[in-house]
C-alpha cells in the first residue's frame, strides 16, 4: 500500500520497488540474515522506537518514508486511534 499524502509505504511494496529495495533491505537487515520483510521491519522499529512509543505489533499499520535509507528514514506505525513516529537524518 502507497500512502500519498505521507509519501509513505508498507515495507512488502517498497522491497518491491526496484529503485529502493537494496537500500531499503539495507537498513533494515543489515549483516543480519535476510528475514521476511515484516518481520525485519518490525524489529527495526522495535529496536529504534523511545520507550514512550508503542511497540510495532502485529497487525498494526506500518510506513517507510518513500526512499528512506540508512542515513535518512521516517516511518509511521501503529492504529487509526493512535500513530507513532520516528525518523533519523545523518546530516
Amino acid at each position: 500500500m502507497v500512502n500519498g499524502s505521507l509519501n509513505a509505504r508498507e515495507p512488502e511494496d517498497a522491497a518491491n520497488d526496484v529503485a529502493w529495495a537494496e537500500d531499503l533491505l539495507w537498513m533494515i537487515h543489515g549483516d543480519e540474515q535476510p528475514s521476511p520483510i515484516r518481520e525485519a521491519a518490525m524489529k527495526f522499529v522495535n529496536g529504534k522506537r523511545r520507550p514512550f512509543q508503542d511497540e510495532r505489533a502485529p497487525g498494526s499499520r506500518l510506513l517507510f518514508k518513500s526512499d528512506s535509507d540508512e542515513n535518512y528514514w521516517a516511518v509511521i506505525w501503529g492504529t487509526d486511534a493512535h500513530l507513532n513516529y520516528l525518523g533519523y537524518s545523518q546530516g
